[in-house]
């Protein structure tokens, strides 16, 4: 019976260990395939997610790229609109000038005519004073008549060179007024 008890151990022994084996190498196997699994699984969920963060990627490249070409195109617009902006007051500026240029033709011209007046006031005031001058001549010449003749013709000849001495005094400050407003006219002119 110790024989039988002994073997019964030992057959126990060997059941348990062969049952040991199969489990272990049944686990073993199940826990072989379980980390298949899992791998495929992470390698499935790696490939997902790498696969989002390239769309996300795309999306944020196609993000950024609408934004600088928005940047760009705002840039460009202003950059325009400055050069738009430059050209007309590079217009308005050429426009002036002509205009500028005109009323200074305008002025010459004025001018050269109030030279040619006062020309001609300098010989009728040089004509004046030869007929003044011969006048007085002929008065001394006559100083023979008598008192009251002389007084009329002196008075007459005072009259004469005091009118022709007003005219052209007033026709000096008549000038020298069209002179002075010119003047000012080109100053407002210049100034605006």
């Amino acid at each position: 019976m110790d024989f039988n008890i002994v073997s019964l151990l030992i057959g126990a022994l060997v059941g348990l260990v062969a049952g040991g084996a199969v489990v272990f190498a049944v686990l073993n196997g199940l826990l072989k395939k379980r980390r298949e699994e899992v791998l495929k699984e992470a390698e499935a969920e790696g490939e997902a997610i790498k696969k989002e963060k390239i769309v996300q990627a795309k999306e944020k490249f196609l993000q950024l790229k609408d934004q600088h070409e928005n940047e760009v195109r705002n840039r460009e617009r202003k950059i325009q609109q400055l050069h738009d902006k430059a050209k007309q007051r590079e217009k308005q500026l050429g426009d002036q000038q002509k205009s500028l240029s005109h009323k200074e033709k305008d002025m010459d011209g004025l001018k050269a005519d109030l030279q040619q007046k006062m020309e001609g006031l300098d010989r009728r005031r040089e004509e004046v004073e030869k007929m003044h001058q011969k006048q007085v001549d002929l008065l001394e010449k006559v100083s023979g008549m008598n008192a009251d003749d002389a007084r009329k013709h002196l008075v007459e000849s005072l009259k004469d060179e005091a009118r022709t001495a007003a005219m052209a005094h007033i026709k000096e400050v008549q000038e020298e007024a069209k002179l002075t407003a010119n003047k000012e006219a080109k100053r407002i002119v210049v100034q605006t």
